[in-house]
């Protein structure tokens, strides 16, 4: 009975040594799993890193050179922006950046190429659309600045100076001048105290033949105190002329020549102004004078002066 009883008990050690035998290898199975998966999250985890890390780099530089470009040292900030470009792979954010240092010290040439590569990288971003429309402007690429304005006012609708530099471009070298006053009608409604939409809308009104609205408008810019008051007392000049108001005219032309000298329109402008009053020795001289300015004389200045005999 004894050794029947010795049997059974070998039979149930053995099994259950069996037993612990299974749940050992299913944990050996378990454990080798989790430190698989544990490997292969790591390793995605440092891909990841490894991917994200030029990207933080970047910002850094950025950020640097940002600063150096507020406290007036431009220089360093394009020579840490330019680093940051060979690096390879640059975001958008560094060729916006170095955008703005061009535009900082008036290379819009440069200032163009990168704007093109920002709004090529984030076309949905408002400030390199607006930052293009800008540059484009200022180097009289006007027909290319017109879409760039564009954009920038789909993304940004309440942006002013993105109105206000469209009208001007409709008001000043594309002749649409219906939607000049559109546009800075839409500018002045968002900063009415600003001088350069009511100059801009004058000059539409004025290409119009809307003399009387061009008068108000270019005198509420003169009297909002615009720095390029010039161009506003030239347009009111026209305007004054075109109503027969000779001495008022001749008034805005002398203080506008006073402003700026260089400005070449005011003397084509003059120079009507002194041959419809028959004045044909002071017409020729200012007509003479336009000529020493401008860079692209117009065709009706060029018959006026052979008309009192050229300038020779």
């Amino acid at each position: 009975m004894r050794g029947r009883t010795d049997k059974v008990q070998k039979e149930q050690l053995w099994g259950v040594v069996f037993g612990q035998a299974i749940v050992l290898i299913i944990m050996s199975l378990l454990l080798l799993r989790a430190c698989s998966v544990s490997a292969n999250a790591s390793a995605s985890s440092q891909a990841i890193e490894t991917q994200r890390e030029p990207a933080l780099q970047q910002d850094v530089l950025i950020a640097q050179a940002e600063n150096r470009i507020a406290d007036n040292n431009i220089l360093g900030g394009l020579a840490l922006l330019d680093v940051t470009i060979t690096q390879g792979q640059p975001s958008a954010r560094v060729f916006g950046a170095r955008a703005a240092a061009y535009v900082r010290i008036g290379d819009y040439d440069n200032a163009i190429l990168d704007y093109t590569q920002a709004t090529s990288l984030a076309p949905d971003n408002g400030d390199y659309q607006f930052g293009l429309c800008y540059t484009q402007v200022q180097v009289g690429q006007y027909q290319s600045a017109l879409p760039a304005c564009s954009n920038a006012l789909q993304i940004m609708p309440n942006h002013f100076m993105s109105w206000n530099n469209r009208c001007y471009i409709r008001a000043y070298h594309a002749g649409d001048y219906e939607g000049a006053v559109s546009d800075c009608s839409q500018a002045i409604q968002i900063d009415p105290n600003h001088p350069y939409p009511y100059n801009n809308r004058a000059r539409a009104y004025l290409m119009m033949g809307s003399y009387q609205q061009a008068i108000s408008d270019a005198t509420r810019s003169i009297m909002l105190n615009n720095p390029h008051s010039y161009l506003a007392l030239t347009n009111r000049g026209t305007a004054y002329l075109a109503l027969g108001n000779g001495t008022a005219a001749l008034a805005d032309y002398e203080t506008a020549i006073n402003s700026n000298p260089e400005y070449d329109e005011v003397y084509a402008r003059l120079g009507e102004l002194y041959r419809w009053q028959n004045e044909s020795a002071l017409a020729r001289q200012a007509y003479c004078q336009y000529l020493t300015i401008t860079d692209a004389p117009l065709q009706i200045v060029l018959d006026r002066i052979n008309e009192l005999g050229g300038c020779g």
